[in-house]
């Protein structure tokens, strides 16, 4: 695909589980995937832009299968391609164009206060005791998850 995106952020709102005539699902959602974000001289984050509203589709089996976890608040990495809807405006009859995201697939994320306390089903401690047992990393346990290094903003 020429076009591909990856977007990690959180939904604005409950996504929407719809079906067309022919049975098939389509999930609808919107998420904020705001990039303009810095940290402050106390360590903490500021928003230093507007957030990046994104409205994204997906469809199928998996549409079903993550409609109950999209919820407003959840956080997801969206992988997909960017699509431009047309139309003709009925009020003024001019030609409206929108960017969306044609979603190829998505992972939804432990909420962010819960992301770091598990690796694999462990406590934080035995992952501490693990990159000592396997200096090398080897352990597929060990690496970091999305967001989980302090230089990325909390968005």
């Amino acid at each position: 695909m020429p076009n591909q995106i990856r977007i990690e952020g959180n939904l604005g709102k409950d996504s929407e589980l719809r079906y067309i005539p022919n049975g098939r699902a389509v999930l609808v959602y919107s998420i904020a995937a705001d990039q303009q974000s810095r940290k402050n001289e106390q360590g903490g984050w500021e928003q230093t832009g507007p957030t990046l509203w994104l409205d994204c589709e997906l469809w199928g089996d998996e549409a079903e299968r993550v409609h109950e976890k999209a919820v407003k608040g959840a956080r997801l990495v969206t992988f997909g391609h960017l699509k431009c809807e047309t139309w003709d405006d009925k009020q003024t009859g001019e030609k409206r164009f929108k960017a969306k995201v044609a979603v190829d697939a998505v992972k939804v994320l432990p909420p962010r206060n819960q992301q770091g306390q598990q690796f694999g089903g462990q406590q934080q401690g035995g992952f501490q005791q693990q990159q000592q047992d396997d200096p090398w990393g080897s352990t597929p346990g060990q690496q970091q998850g999305f967001g989980q290094s302090d230089d990325e903003p909390p968005f």
